[in-house]
């Protein structure tokens, strides 16, 4: 079970920061 959500944690987890970081001007 873990081995399989870990990756999904991994991948998911990141995404809000990574697209305010990417997408600056869509955040404000």
């Amino acid at each position: 079970m873990f081995e399989f959500v870990w990756p999904w944690v991994f991948a998911l987890l990141p995404l809000p920061w990574l697209m305010r970081a990417l997408l600056p001007a869509a955040d404000s």
